[in-house]
């Protein structure tokens, strides 16, 4: 995925996870599960607006790695063929933000994104 400098981070990672060598994902967790679908896109795409998140994870449907398992992709493979083990550089489970302090350190307004549109239909008679 597109790499992105550790200066694009304005929030302090709950877990930070090396993928592979020198690759790293940050995660933010959040005081309270965001249910709300809009609001969620949202987050992502402020962050990934804000040049804090790789394009390609542009979806509520996308996942990370999990803090514990091998990256198996065999150009990361060591000379005995063993995959290479994730590390985990941070672990702050307690370290958690609300949906409104991302989107303030990442400069959006997330009221405005998630506000519903009304869309007018046209009339069949």
């Amino acid at each position: 995925g597109t790499k992105i400098p550790f200066d694009k981070l304005r929030l302090e990672p709950s877990c930070l996870i090396e993928t592979s060598p020198g690759n790293f994902q940050g995660w933010l967790f959040l005081t309270a599960p965001e249910r709300n679908q809009q609001r969620a896109e949202a987050l992502i795409n402020g962050i990934i607006q804000a040049e804090a998140n790789d394009p390609g994870a542009g979806n509520i449907t996308r996942y990370g790695r999990l803090p514990v398992g091998v990256n198996g992709k065999a150009k990361y493979a060591d000379k005995a063929g063993k995959p290479w083990v994730q590390r985990v550089h941070a672990w702050e489970p307690e370290r958690r933000y609300s949906a409104e302090e991302v989107a303030k350190a990442y400069g959006f307004d997330l009221n405005a994104v998630t506000r519903p549109t009304v869309r007018r239909i046209a009339s069949t008679s």
